[in-house]
C-alpha cells in the first residue's frame, strides 16, 4: 500500500486523522515514510522506510518502526520493534516488545517484553501480560475459544454465543496473556 509500482509512491487516501481534521497533515520523509505533524518522536527512535505514523502517536527512546502503518494515539515504548505490521489507533506497545508481520487491533495493550510473531491477529481491546509470547499465526481476541469437540447440542446456547473462533487470553495456553474486560 505504501510501495506502489507507479510514481508517485504515496498512500491511497484514508490517512489516519486525530480528533480534529487539522491532524491530517503529514510530512513525507526519506524512504517513502509519512509522519503526522502531531506525532512525537524520540531523538533515538528509528522510523524506517514505507512507514506511516498517525496523529498523536509517540515513539519513545530506542524504539523502531519499519514498513508498518501505525494509527492515531499509539504509544510505542522504549526498545520495542514494529516491523511489517498494522497497528490500529489507541494501542500501547510496552517496553521491549517485538511485533512482526501482524495486525494489532484498536485499544490493545501489549505488556512489556511481549513477542508477537508473524501472521498474528490481535483483536480490539486485548491486553497481554508481561513476557507473553504469541508465536506465529495466532489469533487472540476477547471472545471465548470455540471448542469443536463439544458434543453439547443446545441450540439456544450456540445462537447466543456466535463464536468467532478467537482465543481469549483467559483460555489461551500462552503464559502472560489475558483479556481486558470492560
Amino acid at each position: 500500500m505504501l510501495g506502489r509500482w507507479a510514481y508517485p509512491r504515496v498512500p491511497d487516501g484514508h490517512w489516519p486523522v486525530g480528533d480534529d481534521n487539522k491532524d491530517g497533515e503529514y510530512e513525507a520523509r526519506k524512504g517513502g515514510s509519512y509522519v503526522s505533524r502531531s506525532a512525537v518522536l524520540s531523538r533515538t527512535c528509528t522510523v524506517g522506510p514505507r512507514t506511516l505514523l498517525g496523529p498523536h502517536t509517540k515513539i519513545l527512546d530506542g524504539a523502531s518502526v519499519q514498513n508498518s502503518i501505525v494509527g492515531s494515539g499509539v504509544t510505542i515504548h522504549p526498545s520495542s520493534r514494529v516491523v511489517d505490521s498494522y497497528v490500529f489507533s489507541g494501542t500501547v506497545i510496552g517496553r521491549g516488545c517485538v511485533v512482526e508481520g501482524s495486525v494489532v487491533g484498536y485499544g490493545v495493550t501489549l505488556g512489556p517484553d511481549t513477542k508477537v510473531g508473524k501472521g498474528c491477529l490481535i483483536g480490539d481491546e486485548v491486553t497481554t501480560g508481561k513476557g507473553a509470547d504469541l508465536g506465529e499465526f495466532r489469533r487472540v481476541g476477547r471472545r471465548a475459544e470455540r471448542d469443536d469437540d463439544d458434543d453439547d447440542t443446545d441450540d439456544d446456547e450456540d445462537e447466543q454465543d456466535e463464536d468467532d473462533g478467537f482465543t481469549t487470553g483467559a483460555s489461551a495456553s500462552t503464559p502472560g496473556l489475558c483479556a481486558r474486560s470492560r
